[in-house]
């Protein structure tokens, strides 16, 4: 039984293919270069106060990880039936939350992993109430076969037709929930309080959250994909900008923000990579507190943008300086202040 539940999740998947090759440019790798930035210290840098802008592709009201962990929770035999007791749009999701926990966590080749990111981006509420229109389901046998080519028969299983894996493998996601269930300032101070592997998950947490979430072209999965395997404990050791000379790992990880940037809006680079959860603002809590506490006192918390209903104040006008949570993965430090403005909001 659990054999035919399990199979049912992976014939429902929709796949879409998208064909031809993808170039991305490689950044600057000469100690030279690592040195100029490290000597920006001194360099304060202005939030330029631009609002961040949503990618029109993004939903924000999903519910995030909620369902999968429920899911999760259950003996991996049960699952199945847990899984069929969702509404289409829930189960969709799902799928799409736990196809992209694989990418983040498993050794997986790029090509592997740009099948799973083109089953994501097929995974609709429609094929999970059984009305895809016919080409959908062709591009979901197309992949099908597709997927044999490049995984094993316990891997097809594992990744494809089941909500495989141990609870406790993807307790770090539990804890990216719960983290940005609090206010945005809570959250900063949580990443710099943070050892380096917690660092670590709080963002594998989000990539896989926004590779399941988001329209990821091709040619961004590709630098997300080296962004994630750069993304190593000992690259979360320090700031950039003190590490990065000394931290072969940290350097690796800095060496790719040129490959971000080219590929990503800034809004979508802030987004995915520079804040935690700016997808998740509780505007009523987040005004009460901007009205209730004084806005300036305590740790600056941006250094060129914040999340949802802030602005990015320069000159900081008090607040203390970082070495941490801004930037690029949260590794550069930030010197100025995040403004609650309600016509930022939206």
């Amino acid at each position: 039984m659990k054999k035919n539940n399990s199979l049912c999740l992976g014939i429902q998947i929709g796949i879409l293919v998208i064909a031809g090759s993808v170039c991305i440019a490689q950044p600057p790798t000469s100690e030279t270069e690592l040195s100029k930035v490290a000597a920006q210290g001194s360099e304060k840098t202005r939030c330029s106060q631009e609002k961040l802008v949503m990618p029109p592709s993004f939903d924000m009201d999903r519910r995030g990880f909620t369902d999968y962990v429920a899911i999760m929770s259950n003996p991996e035999f049960k699952r199945a039936a847990e899984f069929s007791k969702l509404a289409p749009e829930a189960a969709a999701l799902v799928m799409r939350l736990h196809l992209s926990v694989q990418i983040v966590r498993r050794n997986l080749s790029s090509d592997q992993r740009l099948h799973i990111l083109r089953t994501i981006a097929s995974a609709t509420s429609d094929m999970y109430r059984g009305n895809a229109p016919s080409d959908a389901k062709t591009r979901s046998m197309d992949l099908q076969r597709k997927a044999s080519r490049l995984f094993s028969r316990q891997e097809i299983y594992e990744i494809f037709s089941s909500i495989s894996g141990k609870f406790e493998d993807v307790s770090f996601i539990r804890r990216y929930e719960e983290l940005i269930e609090t206010p945005i300032a809570n959250r900063k101070l949580r990443f710099i309080d943070s050892p380096p592997h917690e660092r670590r998950n709080m963002l594998l947490a989000q990539a896989a959250y926004f590779l399941a979430t988001s329209e990821i072209s091709d040619e961004q999965g590709l630098v997300y994909f080296r962004v994630i395997d750069a993304m190593t404990p000992n690259a979360f050791e320090g700031s950039f900008k003190e590490t990065i000379l000394v931290n072969h790992d940290a350097a690796r990880l800095f060496e790719l923000k040129t490959a971000v940037e080219t590929a990503f809006s800034k809004s979508e680079k802030f987004l995915y990579f520079s804040s935690l959860g700016a997808h998740k603002v509780d505007v009523d809590a987040e005004a009460s507190a901007a009205v209730s506490s004084n806005s300036v006192a305590g740790p600056c918390l941006c250094n060129y943008m914040c999340s949802l209903c802030y602005e990015c104040v320069y000159p900081s006008g008090g607040c203390s300086a970082t070495k941490v949570g801004c930037g690029f993965l949260l590794l550069d430090p930030c010197d100025s202040r995040c403004q609650f403005n309600w016509s930022y909001c939206y």
